[in-house]
Parts: structure tokens; sequence; C-alpha cells
């Protein structure tokens, strides 16, 4: 079985990568046997993050900073992320290995501590004394985790750890020294030596053959760490404008002609609108590359839009987690205001349609690219519903980015409520990232339909499960009076398997009447609602947990499981205007 997995999964990745992979790691144990002869820094400029291209970069990267809300604590050696705190007692003791061993879930914890993000609220707060602290920290970080033949490389100089860290620090040194930081103090020239070195190793290092987000944050930092200590961040010249060509190639090439990022992670999709909006910002471009970028932006901002509710946050389709990047309206998305319109990507495979305040994000999409399929779930099929301007029906989320049960948990098909059948996956999920036999998912039209009397449908159906049962078929549908309709077809189901099973936030109290029905009602606004279902029968409701957050803030919901007493059934949602829940 194990080798049937990986027979499958080696069938879509390309010779060059493997071969990649191969040299990379090569490369990375002749950096650990021989850092001092491989990692040649270049030399500094004479006025380090002085650059007004930086500047401007920093001025729009700066929003990513306001995913971390604690920070005064750093001072002392206390980091906080997500609710959770570590206290080191003092800056001198703080060091990037893990400290929550027995606790998988808080690895982006981890991550977050190593990737520097945390430098942009931090001089914000106060210039001089985070510059001063931020040069503690990163002294001793290179003094905790030298990289040596012994300890080798350790995660803080992995590419994602470097690029974040060269961005994340090089934008808000640059915010202090505009807020009136003077060039003399000696902790900065300590943070341009720390950018210089870790864009020493990146240069070697940028995970290029991997493509994908991957380039895209490695050309970014590249780029910006020339821009802070490099010469030319106050004259365009060939390097500048190679390592920016790098950067708007690497996000060019992994767009889909639909404009959405083609990995189909809504996280991803923001992460890399904000690098393309804030290397745009730097005006370091000729006049052909900046209509290219400008276009660019234009084109992922209104793909934005199919993916993101009338809240104003993501639907958490595939590894999406709503903190784990910035919020739509910090990359340039605008509610449209429109009472009644859908939005489609059909390279995506996302459709959204929506009346009032009330919206519905329909998945029938791939996995992912055949080659990068890491960040894809079992969610073929699935729908997020938020009603009236609160969440109804989600996707579970990430609840683990690490190996064992929590990760099959938040892959699998069964945890999605798309029509699916127990017992049985649509693709097999192993390991962290990869992906042996996968099925599809795709749309029946090419656009949404639209009845006489202004309802709004798309359909879709999944090939996962056609070698033992099928097809799999899901209807959407949304009327100018918000109700919403959802029809679920199974082609051929070995008995009793069909199911859709639907989370509920526990912002909602569910209530089952004596017809089977189900009532809903907010605990935030008063709204309920009734799901009739037609066709077959809710036969459990259970406590679950979702993770719009990710994986370090679980948050707990009704799991509703409903069964077709045959091949077909409808699901409706409609305003509880008989006051079912008050029965």
């Amino acid at each position: 079985m194990k080798l049937g997995l990986w027979i499958h999964y080696f069938r879509h990745i390309p010779i060059r990568r493997i071969m990649g992979r191969v040299e990379h790691a090569m490369l990375n144990k002749r950096i650990a046997s021989h850092p001092d002869a491989l990692i040649c820094p270049k030399d500094i400029s004479r006025s380090p993050f002085s650059s007004k291209k930086l500047l401007e970069f920093a001025n729009v990267y700066q929003v990513l900073g306001g995913r971390f809300s604690e920070v005064s604590g750093i001072h002392e050696g206390v980091f906080v992320f997500k609710g959770v705190s570590h206290n080191y007692g003092a800056l001198d003791n703080v060091n990037w290995d893990q400290p929550f061993v027995d606790d998988p879930s808080m690895i982006n914890w981890w991550h977050d501590l190593s990737f520097f993000s945390f430098a942009l609220p931090l001089v914000d707060e106060d210039p001089l004394a985070g510059v001063k602290t931020l040069a503690q920290l990163v002294q001793t970080l290179e003094a905790r985790h030298p990289i040596n033949k012994k300890a080798g490389i350790h995660f803080t100089w992995s590419p994602i750890a470097l690029s974040l860290r060269i961005m994340g620090l090089s934008s808000a040194v640059a915010r202090a020294k505009a807020a009136g930081v003077v060039s003399n103090v000696p902790e900065l020239l300590a943070l341009a030596k720390h950018i210089a070195y870790c864009a020493a190793i990146l240069e070697l290092t940028t995970e290029r053959y991997l493509g994908y987000n991957h380039h895209v944050f490695g050309a970014t930092a590249l780029f910006v760490a020339d821009l802070a200590v490099g010469e030319y961040g106050f004259a365009r010249n060939d390097q500048s404008e190679a390592y920016f060509e790098e950067a708007l190639s690497a996000i060019e090439r992994h767009v889909l002609e639909d404009g959405f990022w083609d990995e189909r992670s809504p996280s991803y999709h923001i992460h890399m609108l904000l690098l393309a909006r804030a290397i745009a910002a730097t005006k370091n471009a000729k006049l052909t590359q900046q209509e290219r970028i400008d276009a660019l932006i234009n084109r992922m901002c209104t793909a934005l839009d199919c993916v993101v509710h009338t809240d104003g946050e993501i639907a958490v389709f595939n590894d999406s987690a709503m903190e784990d990047s910035v919020p739509p309206e910090d990359v340039g998305w605008l509610a449209l205001g429109l009472e009644q319109y859908y939005n489609m990507l059909p390279d995506a495979g996302f459709a959204k349609l929506v009346v009032g305040d009330t919206s519905l994000i329909f998945d029938a999409g791939p996995l992912g690219p055949k080659d990068m399929v890491g960040h894809g779930h079992g969610d073929f099929l699935s729908v997020e519903i938020c009603w009236e301007g609160e969440r109804l029906i989600v996707d579970p989320g990430v609840s683990s980015i690490t190996v064992g049960a929590e990760r099959v948990w938040t892959r699998s098909a069964l945890t999605h409520n798309g029509p699916t059948m127990d017992g049985f996956e649509p693709a097999d999920f192993f390991g962290v990232w990869r992906v042996g036999r996968r099925g599809q998912a795709s749309f029946d039209t090419q656009d949404v339909l639209q009845s006489p009397d202004g309802t709004f449908s798309i359909s879709g159906s999944c090939d996962g499960y056609s070698a033992v049962a099928g097809l799999v078929w899901r209807k959407v549908s949304i009327m100018p009076t918000g109700h919403i309709h959802i029809e679920d077809k199974w082609d051929a189901p070995p008995n009793g398997t069909a199911r859709s099973a639907f989370l509920v936030p526990d912002t909602w109290s569910v209530k089952q009447n004596r017809l089977g029905n189900l009532a809903l009602c907010s605990k935030l606004s008063g709204v309920s609602l009734v799901i009739d279902v037609k066709g077959g029968a809710v036969v459990s409701i259970e406590p679950s947990w979702w993770f719009p957050k990710g994986p370090m803030v679980p948050c707990k919901a009704t799991l509703l499981i409903l069964r077709p007493k045959g091949k077909e059934m409808a699901i409706c949602f409609t305003p509880d205007l008989a006051g079912e829940f008050g029965r």
C-alpha cells in the first residue's frame, strides 16, 4: 500500500524537481560543513535601511504586523502569539528550538518566532527600543544556532524563515529610520550585518526548484535585502532589476488565467498578493514591468472576491487560516456593495453566490497543481455559508501541519461537507503534504446559471470515488429571498455509506424538531433559520471543532451528519419565519 502511494505521488513530480531536491539537500550539507567558505555576505551600504524604495515596500508590507497583538513583552523575553505565551526570562535566554515539543499544534508559534514578523508592530510601538531589542535578538540567534557541521542548519536558517525574517526586519527598521532613529545607532549595523548574512544564505538556498510560494518568498526577500543593505537601494541597476524581475515572474508563473493563485489556498493567494503590492510600491520596475505587475495585482484582487464572504473574511478551504495571512481589505479587497451577484473562477474552481448579507462559496476545483498538491484538502464540492453576515456552514480549516492523526483529520473528505461515503476517500493523503491517487472535482457548466425568478445556481461533480461507487454531484442555489438549496447525488454508493456532514460554529444553537428538521439560532444576533432535509435525514448531531485561525486556536462547532434515503438528497436553508426554534 505504501509503495503504491509513493508511485502515484511521483507520477506527478517532474524529474527536474526531484533532482533539484537532491541538489538542495547536498548543498545544505556542504554549507553546514564549510559555512565560512560558502556563505559570503555582500558589502553593506554606507547608510543601510535608508532607501526610499525600501520604505515604500515597508509601508505596504507592515500590515502583516497586525497578526501580533501583544509584542511589548518581547523586550523582556516574553513572546506571545495567538494567545499562547512563553517566557524565556530575558532576551539573552531566547532560543529558537521548539518549546512545546509535546504539542505539535504549536509549531506555528515556533515558526513565527523564527520569522520575526513581530518586528513590525514592535518598532511601531517604540522605534528606538524596538531596534535595540531586535538587534539583541538576532545576535542571540546567531550565537545560539550557528551553522556548522555538528549542528547542521537549524530551522531558523531555512529558506522560508530567512525570507520572512529579511522582509520583516528590513521593513521594520526602514520604518524606524523614517520615524527618526538615526543611522549611527550601533544596533542598526548589527541588523544590517544579519540581513546581509541571511541574504547570502538565501542566495544559495532559495527553493527555485520548487517554484510556487517557495520561490516567490525567496525571490522577494532577496530583492528586499538588496534594497535594505546594498548600495543600489538608491539607484536602479542591473542587479536590482534582476531581483525584481525574478520576484515578478515567480508570481506571474503561478497565477491562473482567472486571477487566482494556483495552489488554491485563499491564505496563500493573499500572501502572494501582498508581496506583489509591496514590490510594486517600490517603483523599481521598468515601464513594461510596472504595467505587468499593475495588471497582475488587478487580476488577483478581482479574483480574491470569490473567496471572501459577506463578513469580510476568507473561506478557509485547503490550508487556509484567517490569521495566518492578513484581512482581505489589507490587500485591496473592497465589498462590491451589490444586493445580488455572483463571482466564478473557472480555473481555480470556486464560485460565490450572494444575496444581501448572505454568501455561499462553493469549491468545485482540483486539489491543486498536479505537481504541488500539498495544501489541498478533501473539500471536493464543499460549501461555506455566511448567513446574514454570520458564518453558518464552515470548512474545518487547518488543525495541524505536522504528521499525525490531526493532519489526517484536517485533510479527510469525511471532515468536509461535500457528498461523500463512509470508508472511502477521493484522494490518498499521506504524510503532511503528499497525495498519491487523487480525484478531481469540476464545474458542470462554464458559468453560474440564472433562472427567470433570479435564482443563481451552479453545479459540479467529483470523480474521486469512481473506482468503487461512480461519481458524486452537488448543485447549489441561492434565491433572491436569500433561501439556499443544496442538492446532493450519488451514482452508486455502497449500501448505507452515502453521507453529507456540515459543521456549524458554536455561535449557533442547534435544535431538532419533532419532524426531524433542524432549527438554528444565532447566539450573537438572534437570527434564526430552518434546515429542511428532503430525501434524507439527520442521523447525528455531535460536538466537534473547526480551526478558522489555524492549528493553535480550536473553536467549538456542531457536526450535523445527514444521510440520503436513496441516491439523492436536498438540504434547504430558509429563514425561521414560523418560529421553529422557539418551539
